[in-house]
């Protein structure tokens, strides 16, 4: 890592944006923990998820049951070991191959908006330069700062809550 660019290299430093994702890349791909992810995820995209299972699961909206789930405080949550396996079941759909062959990170990450950043994630976890004009598939997590960066959406999108929640554009 000496090699990276000091401006860039603060994204890996603890609490920079590609720690943060690292974190709960690690612990919803390898652990399979949401509890230790939850804390890692912003506050929207937590009532989100909470909503879209509950959706899924009963099909009506529950307020109480979103906000209890979507705290940052779990697994108290009677209903959490539901949640979260119905969530890290669903991401390691989406994202088989990084479970498979790992995953690494680009060494810089794309402002999406006002404190919005994206976090590129590539198939793989040997560290290698790219060679220019080189085509990756890249994997994009949205982190959001607030107090502290946390991962906000997957994707070019970052989660709306609602009944039903829905996915919002980030701007090109």
């Amino acid at each position: 890592m000496n090699d990276i660019d000091p401006a860039r290299r603060a994204n890996f430093d603890p609490g920079g944006t590609i720690d943060v994702a690292s974190r709960w890349l690690t612990a919803i791909l390898e652990e399979r923990d949401l509890a230790k992810a939850w804390p890692l995820t912003a506050p929207d995209f937590r009532l989100g998820r909470a909503q879209a299972w509950i959706l899924d699961t009963s099909g009506r909206p529950d307020d109480e049951l979103a906000r209890g789930l979507s705290a940052p405080d779990q697994p108290a949550h009677p209903q959490w070991a539901n949640f979260a396996d119905w969530a890290v079941t669903r991401w390691h759909l989406a994202w088989g191959m990084l479970v498979r062959d790992g995953w690494g990170y680009l060494d810089n990450v794309e402002i999406a908006g006002v404190d919005l950043e994206q976090v590129l994630v590539v198939q793989g976890d040997e560290a290698r330069a790219v060679a220019a004009g080189e085509e990756l598939l890249v994997w994009r997590f949205t982190l959001h700062r607030t107090d502290t960066w946390r991962v906000a959406g997957t994707g070019t999108t970052i989660v709306v809550p609602g009944w039903p929640p829905r996915d919002a554009e980030l701007p090109s």
